[in-house]
């Protein structure tokens, strides 16, 4: 789901492979339809701080691959669930994004794995680090807090 100036390079690395599918930019309304029909979230931007698309992923338990880039290694661990890939936008970045899919999905185990961690991740991360409620909402200011004592989250 989506564009970029990678597509090409990933649709021709992809090519021969029935079970890889490039739908291109779509409505946000139909994004959960395909999000749940995916094996692992390829997040490929050079340029989103905090992209919501990884941690909407993580919370259906989809590993990540993504570039090491901005935030994202605050949310994905290398490994644990997900894997980090070298940024950039040539041949080099293309191949390591090609190994890591290959790394999560040629091995059940990991993608269980994987999974499983952003599941409890997700689970762990809705608690309020100030009061420990589990509710949160969103702000006037654009970000989320904690509905119980009103602690940024």
């Amino acid at each position: 789901v989506g564009d970029g100036e990678q597509l090409e390079g990933l649709k021709q690395h992809a090519s021969g492979h029935d079970n890889i599918k490039f739908v291109g930019a779509i409505p946000n309304s139909e994004v959960p339809i395909y999000r749940c029909a995916a094996d692992v979230l390829v997040n490929t931007s050079l340029s989103e701080g905090f992209p919501m698309s990884i941690l909407e992923a993580m919370s259906s338990g989809l590993p990540i691959v993504a570039p090491r880039v901005c935030g994202i290694p605050e949310i994905v661990e290398d490994g644990v669930n997900g894997i980090l890939t070298e940024p950039g936008s040539g041949r080099e970045s293309v191949e390591s994004t090609r190994h890591a899919i290959d790394e999560i999905l040629g091995n059940k185990a990991t993608t269980e794995m994987m999974s499983s961690n952003n599941r409890v991740k997700n689970l762990q991360s809705q608690k309020c680090r100030y009061c420990g409620g589990g509710s949160i909402r969103a702000n006037m200011r654009g970000g989320n807090e904690c509905a119980n004592c009103g602690a940024p989250k």
